[in-house]
């Protein structure tokens, strides 16, 4: 469109003002369609009734039938204005003689379809397939243009287009976030969710102007960018009232209620009257988890805001190591984003009932870390410290149920971000006895604290209540829906455990989160190797794919010990050669392998066994990483069993006992470790932490296997210092020398 001529200043708009007292703006249907019931929509009358106020233009809407329409009048010099709801086809229909206004609104074109279809869905999934749309905007010509293979469903309002696909007219729905997110929530959880997005086509909110007209441009955003706070709450509640909380129309009434009409018209009418008062005394509540929706759920928030901080942050970076460890953090985040959906939904879906906790071995410092590392980008904006400590030592392996002390851990380590803006932010862990004096009964500490505004007195125990806010509208300014703590207390509650908050206005806060658990043991003394199950058949053979060599080693022994036949390779191109050649009745798979993940390798083994219709071999993870996101991974990958380091299912525990040479398999593992500490000093000379963390990362996963608890702590904390950036240079090569000390 060229570039863009000199910013008008003060006299020449209001000398435009002056010639030109009437601004005709060419609205299609979508943009400025009724709403229901004949109803304008409030958020393009109101602000158009706010901007002539402010720039003393009276701003006349035209209302179009289809984007088409509203371009031909703004070509032809019969409309002024041309709003867009997105650039995909703005940029060419407007025409070169154009300026732009700066966006008011950025988000996302949402893939709306049934829960019992696919999880996933995008835009190569629609083709041939029935997509229902807001009529007579840039959706439907877009559609019409790029994609004639997608049969278009035009519909009048959004509770039509979701309707559509609730009932199975439509395979799916296409429509702005801001529009469809907050009613898919509320009225559809379980029945449609949010299946993806369209990149291509993203919703970017602006006008055009024609060229010659800068004036008017200059205007347009002056007005619409001072609007105070307040009419922004109001326009926005009459737009909640108006589409969201309309009265049902007759003829869902009729269809419910049609057997009583049969016995008298007087009790349709009682129905209606119960029904509306009902309506009118939920309406505040109602309101607010309109809004509570309209801003996504707290868990959510969390991981976009790691997300986009980190890419903003990547932005900013020049080309080098540090771009690496970001993008590993929005990479990360975004994984998690699903989950944290799903967990949502299924809380809600048992809150009057609970849940039935899943224990299982859980890696509390992992988590712990992976909640700091996710706002890593955020507090280094801000200049906040991240503080991680162990103050009573190294934590073991704990039986807990780690995707809910995930939820946990990310709510408090969030709320903590987001409420500080300098000092720190930390979490500190520890685990004791209880007092019991049982070897393996034991009570984990986890405590969040900050250096942030801190809570006022009379506000401390309403926080954990649903809807409960700290700081009152301020809250609702940095994102706050009041649901964070009130999710935390529940899951608490269910699992056991008790939740401590203390804070002190300008001092911060620490919340406090102490769980029963008890340690994993290590040793299976009462199962002997006659008495277990084989895990295969007569003489079963078994592929090991492991890069490191002294845990081939162990695991090969173990293996034989049960009477399988071992094939051990240390690189997944060299598994899946070995596979083409030979059937195996299970596969030990690394999922940290040099030269391609180990997920890759599983889907690589699962393809060779479809295209030669074999029988599928059991496919078993055994990594150092932990988390949701790995065991995800390896789901999606076709892999059956997810197992961390140290192994400890018995048909593997008991092997540990078997007559091996464990002298010589240290000796190996202490030879490998000499060569990854000379990597790992290299890969820090050259600022590249992420080859340095896997080289500890290796180095970790042969102490696990070779019982080195101690190393193994010592690295673990060694590989966090890495992946959050935390420490410097000095304290890295303490650290490097006491693991030294230990090999």
């Amino acid at each position: 469109m060229g570039a863009s001529p000199p910013p008008p200043d003060a006299a020449a708009i209001r000398r435009w003002v002056a010639a030109h007292p009437v601004v005709r703006v060419a609205l299609d249907d979508q943009l400025g369609g009724e709403v229901v019931g004949g109803k304008a929509n409030p958020l393009v009358t109101e602000y158009l009734q706010i901007a002539s106020r402010n720039s003393g233009v009276k701003f006349e809407p035209m209302h179009m039938n289809s984007w088409n329409d509203a371009v031909k009048a703004f070509r032809e010099g019969r409309a002024d204005i041309l709003p867009s709801l997105t650039d995909r086809l703005l940029a060419t229909d407007a025409g070169p003689d154009t300026l732009l206004s700066t966006p008011f609104y950025v988000g996302r074109t949402l893939i709306i379809a049934r829960t019992v279809g696919p999880e996933k869905l995008d835009l190569h999934a629609l083709r041939g397939r029935a997509v229902a749309f807001r009529k007579g905007g840039a959706y439907e010509e877009w559609l019409r243009r790029e994609h004639p293979e997608i049969q278009r469903v035009p519909l009048g309002d959004v509770i039509q287009v979701l309707g559509a696909v609730e009932s199975g007219i439509a395979y799916a729905a296409i429509g702005a976030d801001v529009s469809y997110y907050p009613i898919v929530r509320r009225d559809y959880p379980v029945v449609l969710h949010v299946a993806g997005d369209i990149p291509d086509v993203p919703v970017t909110v602006r006008v055009a102007v024609r060229r010659d007209e800068p004036e008017l441009l200059a205007l347009v955003q002056g007005s619409l960018s001072g609007v105070a706070d307040s009419d922004n709450e109001r326009i926005v509640e009459h737009w909640l009232q108006t589409v969201y909380m309309r009265a049902p129309s007759i003829a869902m009434v009729l269809s419910i209620y049609w057997k009583q009409l049969l016995f008298g018209s007087t009790l349709l009418i009682f129905s209606l009257l119960m029904m509306r008062r009902a309506q009118m005394l939920s309406r505040k509540s109602e309101q607010q988890k309109t809004m509570l929706l309209a801003v996504m759920s707290h868990e959510v928030r969390n991981a976009v805001n790691a997300v986009t901080s980190s890419i903003d942050l990547l932005a900013r970076t020049p080309l080098s190591g540090p771009q690496h460890d970001l993008m590993a953090i929005a990479l990360s985040s975004s994984r998690n984003l699903q989950g944290l959906l799903r967990n949502a939904l299924e809380f809600t879906r048992n809150e009057t009932a609970g849940f039935t906790p899943d224990l299982a071995s859980c890696d509390a410092y992992a988590i712990a870390r992976d909640a700091l590392q996710a706002h890593q980008a955020a507090l280094e904006a801000k200049g906040v410290d991240i503080r991680l400590d162990l103050p009573r030592g190294p934590l073991p392996w704990l039986l807990l149920d780690g995707p809910r002390l995930r939820q946990v851990v990310d709510n408090l380590v969030g709320n903590a971000v987001k409420f500080t803006a300098r000092g720190h932010v930390g979490v500190a862990l520890w685990q004791d006895d209880g007092g019991s004096g049982a070897d393996h009964v034991r009570r984990l500490f986890i405590e969040v604290s900050d250096t942030g505004e801190g809570i006022p007195q009379d506000r401390q125990r309403d926080v954990f209540e649903a809807f409960g806010q700290a700081h009152g509208s301020r809250s609702r300014q940095l994102g706050g829906a009041g649901l964070g703590l009130a999710i935390c207390r529940d899951i608490v509650t269910q699992l056991g455990g008790t939740l401590e908050l203390n804070s002190a206005v300008g001092v911060g806060t620490t919340v406090r989160l102490v769980l029963p658990t008890s340690l994993i043991p290590l040793e299976v003394d009462t199962v002997t190797a006659e008495e277990m199950p084989s895990a295969f058949d007569d003489e079963g053979s078994v592929l090991l794919v492991e890069d490191h060599p002294a845990n081939r080693q162990v695991l090969t022994a173990q293996l034989r010990h049960l009477g399988y036949d071992v094939i051990a390779v240390g690189e997944g191109r060299a598994a899946v050669d070995a596979f083409q050649t030979q059937r195996f009745d299970a596969v030990l798979l690394d999922c940290e392998l040099p030269d391609m993940p180990g997920y890759d390798v599983a889907r690589a083994l699962r393809a060779i066994e479809s295209r030669h219709a074999l029988a599928p071999a059991k496919l078993v993870a055994i990594s150092a990483s932990t988390g949701e996101d790995h065991v995800r991974r390896c789901e999606a990958a076709g892999i059956d069993v997810v197992l961390g380091k140290p192994l400890d299912i018995p048909t593997l525990c008991t092997a540990l006992f078997a007559p091996f040479d464990i002298d010589q398999a240290r000796d190996t593992f202490r030879k490998e470790s000499r060569k990854d500490l000379t990597r790992l000093r290299a890969a820090l000379a050259a600022d590249d932490r992420h080859d340095a963390a896997r080289a500890v990362h290796r180095m970790r996963g042969g102490a696990l296997i070779c019982g080195a608890s101690d190393l193994a702590a010592l690295l673990g904390e060694l590989e966090s210092m890495l992946a959050t950036g935390h420490g410097d240079h000095s304290a890295l090569e303490d650290a490097i020398a006491r693991a030294e000390s230990l090999i």
